[in-house]
Order: structure tokens, then C-alpha cells, then sequence
């Protein structure tokens, strides 16, 4: 809130991760505010995600954050190395549980492409 920590979390084994609530679950201080302005970042050098890349942002078309429309997409994008959500709480009693920030392996397609004339699978002299 504001550039300031108000919580961490760790996810756990399925991906989960919340603040706030009745017992201020991974505050770092105080509470969550009522239609306050927050973000959720992750940093991209994290040692646990060597190897993955960030999800495209949005990729159902959905902009909204919505907690009952945006159900199935990654909400970051990337900021000054992070992976980062902005998004408002709402107002009492309210909860967001559809802010996701998706990780995919990096992969990389190369080396020698040929077409295969007579389909078996190995490059023959004129293919």
C-alpha cells in the first residue's frame, strides 16, 4: 500500500497464498484497509522460479480482477523485475480469491528443419 510491506506469504503446496481476515494472516502490520489500492508482487530473480517465465498477463480477456468473472488467468505482469497485481479491496466482509500469477517452463524450439519428402523421418540426399 503506497510502496509500504504490509504482509508476505509464502504459497503453499497448491498454489494458495491470503492476507488478511479475522487474524491478519501474513500481515507484517496492521490490517488490510476497506477500498484501499494494494498490489501483490513477486520478484522474478526468486531462486524458486529459475527456469519459468510469466504467463501473459489477461490471456481470457478479462481486465477486471473480478472475483466472480476472472476466474482463470494469470492477473500480473511484469514491473522492474517483479511480477506484480495491482488491485483495490473491496468493502466489508468482501474477498478476492481469483488474483493468480502464472508460471509456465521456459522452452526453446531450434536446430534444423528440412521437409521430409518421402515421410520417414530422416534427411535423405535431395531433401
Amino acid at each position: 500500500n503506497g510502496g509500504v510491506l504490509v504482509g508476505t506469504a509464502v504459497t503453499g503446496a497448491d498454489g494458495s497464498y491470503y492476507f488478511g481476515g479475522l487474524n491478519d494472516t501474513n500481515m507484517t502490520s496492521g490490517s488490510l484497509l476497506y477500498n484501499t489500492n494494494y498490489e501483490v508482487s513477486v520478484s522474478l530473480s526468486d531462486a524458486n522460479l529459475t527456469g519459468l517465465a510469466l504467463t501473459t498477463q489477461d490471456a481470457a480477456g478479462i481486465i477486471s480482477n473480478d472475483n466472480k468473472t476472472d476466474l482463470a488467468d494469470s492477473d500480473a505482469a511484469e514491473s522492474g523485475g517483479n511480477a506484480v497485481i495491482a488491485f483495490a479491496t473491496g468493502g466489508p466482509g468482501e474477498n478476492n480469491h481469483t488474483l493468480d500469477i502464472g508460471f509456465v517452463p521456459r522452452i526453446s524450439i531450434g536446430s534444423y528443419i528440412w521437409e521430409d519428402s518421402n515421410a520417414n523421418g530422416a534427411q535423405d540426399g535431395g531433401e
